[in-house]
């Protein structure tokens, strides 16, 4: 996958999740029940997080520096989340929808600056996966699983 088409993939879960949230308003947004007892809100700085994640460990891969922890068990995944929502929790909603559109801006940029060989070459410190699996993985697949959930959720509302 070439940068350019890793970008366009990027570019079109976010559309889906832009028009789920489309039209909702703020007490929408920041009211439990979203996923669980998560609010939009909440999960949308959820998403952020681990983005911002990969974006500081590409950043690190392109000026030669490993990327930082890669490999998460379930277990470190549910406390990770755990803490980004008590630390996210009660943020004012602008911030987290500047946060969550800025991110993917950033996310953009560092891959459009490695090259097609660097971003599909398998990687020791992904399990020798490729920076195309990671983002896959982390941004891609991850956003997809949250547009089912909360357009399912809105269906539920009957907005």
């Amino acid at each position: 996958m070439t940068p350019a088409e890793l970008s366009a993939a990027l570019e079109a879960v976010r559309d889906e999740m832009e028009t789920v949230l489309a039209g909702l308003t703020e007490t929408q947004l920041t009211q439990p029940g979203a996923l669980g007892d998560w609010t939009v809100s909440e999960v949308l700085a959820h998403i952020t997080a681990w983005e911002a994640e990969l974006v500081t460990g590409l950043a690190k891969v392109r000026q030669g520096k490993p990327p930082g922890k890669t490999d998460y068990t379930s277990a470190e995944i549910e406390a990770q989340n755990a803490r980004w929502r008590a630390e996210n929790r009660g943020r004012p909603l602008e911030r987290v929808l500047a946060d969550f559109r800025g991110v993917r801006r950033q996310t953009i940029r560092q891959i459009e600056s490695v090259s097609d060989k660097d971003l599909n070459t398998p990687r020791p410190w992904l399990r020798q996966s490729s920076m195309v699996d990671w983002v896959k993985t982390w941004v891609l697949e991850h956003e997809e699983e949250h547009v089912r959930h909360l357009a399912e959720w809105r269906r539920s509302l009957g907005a």
